[in-house]
């Protein structure tokens, strides 16, 4: 039998007792109480409800006290807590499943040599009781099996349908996977009422914490809130946002609620302090508006949220300064000189990925800067600069001569070189726009609009109304 060791347990023989505070005796009840886990089912707790003391303030050394006092320091420095094993006697293993643990105990003749529990993962917790009692038999036949191999013992578990696990036919996973690995083992399962089992059961349950307290910080806005809302001013504010209809306004600890949120009213300051530490402290991190956004939401409201948190950010100066773009710079906008006769100057664009319609797939849209009168050429799905350039002389220069100036979205095909050279020897002047130009862009969305209100049923055959789009 293993004693405790007088040494380390000094202490309690010279344990002083009406010296002592409640609270300095209480601390030492939690080494009491981790010393005796193995020995729950042997030293009851009501031993230790005398000495505790009820829950009140004033403690008082009465004779229960004293009782209980010397009957705990006889049961520190005398009590066995474990067995050496001796292997001419047999082994029992009880085991116990809960919830969330397994807890196991190893014994001879009635004292405990060994015990442990383990906690369940989130698959075994949802699994059924007796896949757990089967679990925590294998558990404890592999953690002792330098002690079990070789010897019949004993297991009591106080699932009833464990018994015949040696002698039933397998039919879940569970069994066939587990049936192998007790094979190699000389044992019998006992069945054992689940109250009387309670040396395990304590081990495969989880110990009950007693709370004593909860602190949390309170900020010094609440009181100035509360405040504000005993004046005057702030009674006409809440009563005007209570009264309203259907209103989700709520007055309770002295503060204004919106649907459990705090309100806060218009003031300057408070608002300030709140996006500041929701935006610019080491915790928010000078993160964007929508994450500014979702923290305030949380806990807060006020009408006009997101416009003052919105400017606030705006505003921000390290987010100016530290913050980069991420967009290409914007050039200054150039300012298209106003032509003076028609189709000197003109604008050209694409309208692309349209229905093949009798080989075309593609509308050139060229349009007079002055008149706002445009012509539309049918192109195949590939074309050239070259092609480009025959189709214009034939639709454009033939009727209108050469224009002065061409203003385009820097396609490739106008940036082309051979494109280039060709208004270059014609003594053209080619310009590019950005990619959004009001005059071509609004004519293609007429276009687009005539030709779909004609070919809709039929989208294939827009070529034949194209030239008539130009009237």
């Amino acid at each position: 039998m293993c004693l405790p060791q007088p040494e380390s347990h000094t202490w309690a023989i010279f344990w002083k007792k009406a010296q002592w505070l409640q609270i300095q005796i209480k601390s030492r009840l939690s080494y009491v109480g981790l010393n005796l886990h193995p020995l729950l089912p042997y030293v009851r707790f009501w031993v230790l409800r005398d000495f505790i003391g009820s829950s009140s303030s004033t403690f008082t050394w009465n004779t229960n006290a004293e009782e209980a006092f010397t009957k705990l320091k006889n049961i520190l420095t005398t009590t066995p807590v474990l067995s050496l094993p001796n292997f001419a006697i047999p082994f029992v293993v009880e085991t116990n499943a809960s919830n969330i643990a397994i807890g196991v105990v190893l014994s001879q003749e009635g004292h405990p040599i060994a015990f442990f529990s383990n906690k369940l993962c989130q698959k075994m917790q949802a699994s059924s009781a007796y896949v757990k009692e089967m679990l925590a038999i294998t558990e404890a036949v592999k953690k002792w099996r330098h002690y079990l191999i070789g010897t019949h013992f004993t297991v009591i578990t106080d699932q009833q349908s464990l018994k015949g696990l040696l002698t039933n036919a397998c039919h879940t996973p569970e069994q066939q996977k587990w049936a192998t690995k007790l094979l190699e083992y000389s044992f019998d399962i006992r069945y054992r009422l689940g109250r009387q089992n309670q040396t395990a059961d304590f081990l495969s349950r989880p110990p009950q914490s007693l709370l004593l307290a909860i602190s949390s910080p309170i900020p010094n806005m609440f009181k100035e809130l509360q405040d504000y809302y005993k004046t005057k001013k702030g009674e006409e504010e809440v009563h005007r946002l209570i009264s309203l209809p259907d209103t989700h306004y709520s007055f309770h600890h002295d503060l204004l609620y919106h649907a459990q949120r705090l309100y806060v009213p218009s003031i300057e300051h408070i608002r300030s302090a709140i996006l500041h530490e929701f935006h610019a402290s080491p915790t928010a991190g000078h993160s964007g508006i929508k994450a500014t956004m979702a923290r305030l939401v949380a806990s807060f409201f006020w009408p006009g949220m997101y416009r003052d948190t919105k400017r606030y950010i705006k505003e921000c100066l390290p987010c100016q300064q530290n913050k980069s773009l991420h967009q290409k710079p914007c050039a200054l906008l150039q300012p298209i000189p106003i032509p003076t006769k028609l189709w000197e100057e003109l604008t050209t664009n694409f309208i692309t990925h349209l229905p093949s319609s009798f080989g075309h797939t593609v509308i050139w849209v060229v349009c007079d800067r002055l008149s706002k009168s445009a012509h539309f050429i049918a192109l195949p799905t590939s074309f050239t600069a070259n092609h480009l350039a025959n189709r214009f002389s034939i639709e454009i220069c033939r009727l209108h001569g050469v224009p002065k100036s061409i203003i385009s979205d820097r396609d490739p095909v106008f940036q082309g070189r051979f494109w280039k050279e060709l208004f270059h020897l014609q003594g053209t002047k080619l310009k590019f726009s950005t990619a959004y130009h009001p005059q071509t862009e609004v004519i293609n969305r007429c276009l687009e609009a005539y030709l779909r209100c004609f070919t809709s049923e039929n989208p294939r055959t827009w070529y034949r109304y194209l030239h008539l789009a130009e009237f």
